[in-house]
Order: C-alpha cells, then structure tokens, then sequence
C-alpha cells in the first residue's frame, strides 16, 4: 500500500477495488503501533472502536479514511 495517501486517492483505490476500507484501516493501525513505541506520537488510540466501525459498513462520507488529531498543548 502507498505510504502517501490523499482522501481522493483512496477514493480512486477504494472504488477500483484496489484495497478495501477495512485493509486500510486495519494496515493503518499495524503501522501505528510498529512506529508508536519509537516516536510516541499518540497519547490514547481508539483502534477497538476503529475496528468495530469498520466491520459495521457505515459507509459514511469519511468512513473508512483513518484521521489523527493533534493535541497542541
């Protein structure tokens, strides 16, 4: 899977078939806690609730796209 993803990319592959919502989501988070030890990037994580929405298919505007938010404080 591409290491840079635009939401219209995913898009595009989410649509060709390329890989699904729930490939992405699931790589998503094996790569956040490959790399979170190291750089400790997240102070919580939600991957249960991410992983119990994407088995749902919402298929919502967004559903599917992992997100972050950034805590500046």
């Amino acid at each position: 899977m591409n290491k840079k993803l635009t939401i219209s990319k995913v898009h595009k592959d989410f649509e060709s078939k390329k890989y699904s919502a729930k490939e992405l989501i699931y790589n998503t988070i094996a790569k956040i806690e490959e790399l979170d030890p190291k750089y400790h990037a997240f102070i919580s994580t939600t991957f249960e609730t991410a992983r119990e929405s994407i088995e749902k298919e919402n298929k919502g505007i967004l559903w599917g796209i992992p997100s972050a938010i950034k805590d500046n404080y």
